[in-house]
C-alpha cells in the first residue's frame, strides 16, 4: 500500500483512471517538472515554447537542473503542458505530450537548459492549451496497478509498465508485469474527484492466508493534486 501510495502522489494531474469494476487504476508517473520560458517573458536570445509553429521544437527551461533519478532522459521521457484529462490536453492521446529529443544546458549562470523536442504537439491543439503557471511535467509511459482476486487468497496484485499510451487498463499480460503482493481475497480501487483541484483515491486491499490462518483487510486513502 505504501508503494501504491507513493507513485498516486506522483501521479500527472487529471491523468488517473480506475477501470469499471475497481480492479485496476492506470496513471502517469510524475519524473520531474519545471518552467518553460514563454514569449511573455521577452527573453532576448533564448528559444520559448510554441504554440503557434510545429516546427518550432526547442525550448528552453528555467530553474535548477533535474539530475539523478530525476534526469530528463532524451528518447526515453516526455514533456507534457496542461494535462486536463480530455483532447487536446490529455496526455494519453498525446495531444499534449512531446518525447525529449535533446537536454542540454544552455546557460548555467542563469540556469536555463535547452530542451528539444522530436516534434511539437503543443502547435497542433485547436484551441491552444499553454499552461497558465507556464509549467510542464516530465513522465515516462503510463503505469497500472491490477488485481485478481478469489476465495482462499487465491488472487495477486500487480504493477505493470511499460505496454504503451493505452487510456485505462491494457491487457492483462501487456508489457511488463510485475508480482506485489499474493494471498489476494479482494482488492479495490476508487476515485474521487474534489473541489479545487484535488482527488481523493482510495485503495482496499484484503489478503487470505490458506485454511484457517486468517484474514486482513486494509484500507488507505491518498490526496491527489491536481494542479496541472
Amino acid at each position: 500500500l505504501r508503494r501504491v501510495s507513493r507513485d498516486l502522489r506522483l501521479a500527472l494531474p487529471n491523468s488517473i483512471v480506475v477501470n469499471a469494476d475497481g480492479t485496476a487504476i492506470s496513471f502517469f508517473v510524475t519524473k520531474t517538472g519545471g518552467r518553460y520560458l514563454s514569449a511573455d517573458d521577452d527573453v532576448p536570445g533564448v528559444p520559448v515554447l510554441d504554440f503557434v509553429s510545429p516546427t518550432a521544437t526547442t525550448f528552453a527551461m528555467a530553474g535548477s537542473e533535474p539530475v539523478g533519478k530525476q534526469a530528463i532522459l532524451p528518447d526515453v521521457d516526455y514533456v507534457v503542458v496542461n494535462n486536463l484529462g480530455v483532447d487536446p490536453a490529455d496526455a494519453y492521446t498525446g495531444g499534449n505530450r512531446a518525447q525529449v529529443k535533446k537536454f542540454e544546458v544552455l546557460d548555467a549562470a542563469r540556469n536555463l537548459y535547452r530542451v528539444t523536442l522530436h516534434t511539437n504537439p503543443f502547435a497542433a491543439q485547436s484551441p491552444s492549451m499553454p499552461s497558465p503557471g507556464a509549467r510542464f511535467q516530465v513522465v515516462g509511459q503510463p503505469v497500472t496497478y491490477r488485481c485478481t482476486t478469489g476465495a482462499g487468497g487465491t488472487g495477486s496484485l500487480t504493477r505493470q509498465t511499460a505496454y504503451g499510451f493505452t487510456k485505462g487498463a491494457p491487457a492483462a499480460d501487456a508489457g511488463t508485469v510485475s508480482l506485489m503482493s499474493k494471498r489476494v481475497r479482494n482488492c479495490r480501487f476508487g476515485y474521487t474527484d474534489l473541489a479545487s483541484r484535488s482527488a481523493l483515491a482510495n485503495i482496499m486491499l484484503e489478503l487470505e492466508m490458506p485454511g484457517d490462518a486468517g484474514r486482513i483487510k486494509l484500507v488507505h486513502q491518498v490526496h491527489v493534486d491536481n494542479t496541472p
